[in-house]
């Protein structure tokens, strides 16, 4: 497998995880686990998720990505909290500039909690992905 297809593969995987992830969330705050229900909501809530983290992916995290693989630092930790800023950094900021000020700081931690760990959710994805198509050689290397 190509480098290009292991990062396409890895942009999947990161974009498309976190919306299985809230879907399983609403399912299970909605008090039970109904296949048809389960199928209804991931199939609402996936797209949309899944073009949100996309442009996250694209804006914020292939730099990101490319930089970490360069400087050789590119392993399950980076991954998890790369993704928690990447998903949350947008998020944070918009409610900075639209929260009034008495109201900011548990609205914000709520909006970042959340999205930070959809982030970290597709972190982990990408790096699983980009870490299991690895060449033989590569792909036997300690996990950092």
């Amino acid at each position: 497998m190509t480098m290009m297809q292991r990062v396409l593969w890895a942009w999947f995987a990161a974009a498309l995880m976190p919306g299985i992830a809230l879907s399983l969330y609403l399912l299970i705050m909605s008090g039970g686990f109904d296949l048809s229900l389960f199928i209804l909501i991931t199939l609402l809530t996936t797209p949309i998720t899944f073009i949100i983290a996309s442009l996250h992916i694209l804006i914020l995290g292939l730099p990101l990505f490319y930089k970490l693989e360069t400087l050789g630092r590119l392993n399950l930790w980076t991954s998890a909290l790369s993704g928690l800023i990447i998903a949350g950094a947008p998020f944070l900021l918009l409610s900075l500039m639209n929260t009034p000020g008495s109201q900011w700081p548990p609205m914000i931690m709520s909006i970042y909690s959340v999205s930070g760990f959809f982030g970290i959710i597709g972190g982990i994805s990408a790096w699983c992905v980009w870490r299991y198509t690895a060449p033989k050689e590569i792909a036997t290397e300690t996990i950092p």
